[in-house]
């Protein structure tokens, strides 16, 4: 069993004013090609608790299963993204960052409701979308806390999953979110998820502009050419990540 998570962002009309973030949105029309793929290549999306559990009970999944993630909260993921999961039968699970809920461009609790209420799933990508690296333990705990504790009050559902933010991922950070409360974290590590797979380290390919269907196909595919090369890019990115956001940050502090 190999399953791939799908991270996406932003779904945004290019002619319009939240093409954001910069590199990270893809228009409609690429994403209902994304979904089209899917359905034809015979895929069923689960969710996250629906992996998790079928992973501690050692209960079978379907096939060709996958799970998709959208990060931040933007509202297009309301007005776009949702209406073309239904029409395609599919699920989602999204993770809005809790400073941002209500504010322009964003979903609001009202659109976060009526996401659970079609049937997907709401997590938590913190408080504020910062960079964890170089923080103190205290301040990692108390970010994945209060994110937890304002999302559930709000939404009256339990919070079993966390997102992690700008891709950066502190070493104890994975036992921090065991630690409160949370039973699984998304990071943005590339690769395919099995029951060998730690689910406080769940791997996801970052889905980028532009991205078309052919990589796509590449990680339906699990091998080829184009997927090495996907590998070898992320890789390089995610040291890149390393080395100069965190001197961003150290610079910022």
């Amino acid at each position: 069993m190999k399953i791939p998570i799908l991270l996406y962002h932003s779904v945004a009309a290019p002619d319009g004013d939240d093409i954001r973030p910069r590199g990270y949105w893809l228009p409609p029309e690429l994403f209902e090609k994304h979904l089209l793929l899917l359905k034809e290549k015979g895929y069923v999306t689960i969710s996250l608790g629906l992996f998790r559990r079928a992973l501690s009970e050692n209960s079978r999944l379907p096939d060709k299963s996958i799970i998709l993630t959208f990060d931040d909260g933007y509202l297009n993921n309301y007005t776009l993204v949702l209406p073309r999961l239904i029409d395609f039968g599919f699920t989602a699970t999204f993770f809005p960052t809790v400073s941002t809920i209500g504010r322009s461009g964003m979903m609001g609790t009202g659109e976060l409701e009526k996401l659970l209420e079609k049937g997907m799933e709401v997590g938590s990508h913190g408080m504020k979308h910062e960079i964890l690296g170089g923080r103190k333990e205290e301040e990692l705990r108390r970010e994945l806390i209060d994110s937890k504790r304002v999302l559930e009050g709000a939404l009256k559902t339990e919070v079993d999953y966390f997102s992690l933010p700008r891709g950066y991922l502190p070493r104890i950070l994975p036992r921090l979110v065991r630690e409160s409360g949370y039973r699984g974290m998304c990071t943005s590590e590339p690769g395919y998820n099995s029951p060998a797979t730690d689910p406080f380290r769940w791997r996801r390919f970052s889905v980028r502009s532009g991205f078309e269907v052919e990589p796509l196909g590449a990680i339906l595919g699990q091998r080829g050419p184009l997927l090495r090369r996907m590998y070898l890019v992320e890789k390089l990115k995610a040291r890149l990540r390393f080395r100069y956001r965190w001197k961003l940050f150290r610079w910022r502090r």
